[in-house]
């Protein structure tokens, strides 16, 4: 062990749900205690994944939420649960003198990546440099509301184990905000009502897949739409909007705000809101440089696809490790087209990622790698993850013999038997990753997925397309 538990600087892990008062004060304590917070989340329930990424970032011990104790075991950390330290008396305790980076590149804390490589994700150190340039991007992501002398109240979107919730939280100290925590995430249109009505809330910050139910229920619920029209800002994030759900919006003066970020560089790129014609478009932030690939081999040139990449230059460009190492760039291989100079709207992601419904990442071409091994000799002729958008992906799979999909027990047995050997693979992924049940793996005919016509590559987004029906009623 590289470290005394002792020694200042030293890494603590932190494996919280994120979602509680205490656990901000469990982070921030760690932080004002003079360690390095390494902040994991609870959507990773295989403790081996996590201690995995303890050893990888040098920790020296473990904090955990008091309701995973029953499957920490084993841990080649000391490990503490996290104490509900407002009921304890503290007062003699010393407190230590507040620590300051001596140089840009030294780390403040450790998150880790949204989805996950072969089960493993990847670490995100956040240097000194790197949080002053984000806490300096933030006044700019929440811009002043209708009137400029409320308080802004704003609801807290997800865990702050995420670097996103951290970063709002931290705006918030610095102007005099109030951060509300919502009862569960994703919360119901009668929580929300009463955060407008009861609590003031000024600004939504929320996924776009939650944002869509609630305007899907304002349709046919006045109060809910009166309740999102007296909101300063309706910020979302993450997948895009649906685009009938923002017409209808904007169209009844709902103040969208579109924000692109990432965990690797934080908030990048938003929108200005509004009813015009550009109102969706992204800008990136003041005072960030960023480029705009062409994308070789795109359409036309009004339509030609860029790819966002983070420069060496710009502060929220991520530690060398996350960068390219032949041009030392961060490319995030998210697509956009350029609408107007130095304005864009998003067309989606470059590799083998889809966005979840939280906007989490999920890995899909690992997936897809580990269902031909497991299965490709002798059940399966083609696999494809499809479920954009979704809270879980499915496995798409062409069988190997169409015989096998001859009648309903058929089909079964043979999902029962793709399932028993995935399953070792699946146990390691984070939660919105996994394919744990059988109705997660849909069988279609052989040839029937949607391929290029001149490699034969299945298509993704055209099995989104010509398979909805059945992923929508896996999640019915």
């Amino acid at each position: 062990m590289p470290y005394s538990i002792n020694k200042r600087r030293s890494v603590i892990g932190l494996w919280l749900t994120g979602k509680d008062y205490l656990d901000l004060v469990h982070i921030w304590g760690v932080a004002r205690a003079g360690f390095v917070p390494q902040l994991v989340s609870l959507r990773m329930t295989d403790p081996s994944v996590t201690y995995e990424l303890l050893h990888r970032a040098n920790a020296v011990a473990l904090i955990h939420d008091p309701g995973f104790g029953s499957f920490i075991v084993n841990s080649p950390l000391p490990v503490w649960p996290a104490e509900d330290v407002l009921s304890l008396d503290h007062a003699d305790l010393p407190l230590p003198d507040l620590w300051t980076p001596s140089h840009a590149e030294e780390v403040a804390a450790i998150y880790h990546t949204s989805g996950s490589t072969s089960g493993i994700p990847k670490l995100v150190p956040i240097t000194a440099k790197w949080l002053d340039h984000s806490i300096g991007k933030m006044p700019h992501f929440l811009r002043e509301g209708r009137a400029a002398q409320k308080q802004d109240i704003i609801v807290s979107a997800g865990s702050f184990c995420h670097i996103a919730s951290n970063l709002l939280f931290t705006e918030l100290v610095r102007r005099g905000g109030c951060l509300i925590i919502p009862t569960e995430i994703p919360y119901g249109a009668a929580e929300l009502r009463q955060l407008v009505d009861q609590y003031g809330l000024t600004c939504l910050n929320t996924f776009s897949s939650f944002l869509s139910r609630f305007i899907q229920q304002a349709r046919r619920d006045p109060e809910l739409l009166d309740a999102l029209q007296r909101l300063d800002h309706v910020v979302h994030s993450g997948l895009p909007l649906d685009a009938s759900d923002e017409a209808w919006a904007r169209e009844r003066d709902v103040n969208l705000i579109n924000v692109f970020a990432c965990t690797e560089a934080g908030v990048m790129l938003q929108s200005h809101g509004g009813n015009g014609e550009d109102a969706k478009a992204l800008q990136p932030f003041p005072g960030c440089s960023y480029e705009f690939a062409p994308l070789s081999g795109s359409s036309e040139p009004s339509e030609a696809l860029l790819e966002l990449v983070v420069t060496p230059e710009s502060g929220d460009c991520p530690v060398p490790e996350l960068r390219n190492p032949t041009d030392g760039k961060f490319h995030t291989w998210d697509l956009f087209i350029q609408v107007t100079p130095g304005m864009y709207v998003a067309r989606g992601h470059n590799d083998d990622w889809i966005k979840m419904e939280s906007a989490m990442r999920c890995d899909t071409g690992s997936i897809e790698r580990n269902a031909m091994e497991s299965c490709g000799n002798d059940l399966i002729s083609a696999a494809v993850v499809a479920g954009a958008g979704r809270p879980s992906p499915t496995l798409i799979v062409e069988p190997r013999d169409d015989a096998a999909i001859g009648s309903e027990v058929k089909i079964l047995s043979l999902k029962d038997e793709i399932l028993q050997r995935i399953l070792p693979f699946h146990k390691r992924r984070y939660v919105h990753e996994r394919i744990d049940g059988t109705r997660f793996i849909l069988v279609v005919p052989r040839g029937s997925m949607p391929r290029t016509a001149a490699k034969g590559n299945i298509q993704r987004s055209k099995v989104e397309e010509r398979f909805k029906d059945e992923l929508d009623g896996i999640f019915a």
